[in-house]
């Protein structure tokens, strides 16, 4: 973790502000959702939006989601992950909306599959995931992608929708 320092950032300031990291995240999981969990050190600034149809938001060790992100699906992230800010993880079916004779209003949800983040993977600003989606491995997202589908394991994708672009090792 200490690798993660911004250049400009002394290292005590960085021990200054883990505590504090801790504590906002026991702040969250009290007033926003008691039903996350994690398993090390997360980084969750207080302008991240918080829900979960099935109460299912689970960390790893060493995430960090940068401000005004939003979850409104079921997540596992993994260990060692970097999300920017402004990333959104949405439902894919928040509404059924082919039933005739019932409005979006009130037609009921639908559902979605838990969206997993595997180890080791960057995310970049502004990425929309879609619910259901399983990023693996050592993925790095493009700012600005849209995720409809499954990314595989050490590539680089970008897109709306996103596509692979290049893999991330030779």
């Amino acid at each position: 973790m200490e690798n993660n320092i911004r250049p400009d950032r002394l290292q005590i300031i960085h021990k200054i502000r883990k505590p504090f990291n801790y504590l906002r995240f026991f702040l969250l999981k009290i007033f926003k959702a008691p039903y996350m969990d994690r398993k090390g050190f997360v980084r969750i600034p207080l302008s991240t939006s918080l829900w979960a149809p099935k109460r299912i938001i689970t960390f790893g060790k060493n995430v960090q989601l940068g401000p005004n992100c939003v979850i409104n699906c079921d997540i596992k992230f993994g260990n060692n992950i970097l999300i920017a800010q402004q990333v959104s993880f949405i439902g894919r079916n928040d509404h059924i909306y082919n039933t005739k004779g019932v409005s979006i209003w009130d037609a009921p949800r639908g559902k979605d599959d838990v969206t997993i983040v595997e180890d080791d993977v960057w995310i970049g600003h502004g990425v929309i995931v879609l619910a259901g989606t399983v990023i693996k491995q050592g993925a790095i997202i493009a700012a600005g992608s849209v995720v409809t589908k499954d990314v595989a394991a050490y590539t680089i994708v970008g897109g709306n929708p996103a596509r692979y672009i290049k893999n991330r090792f030779d």
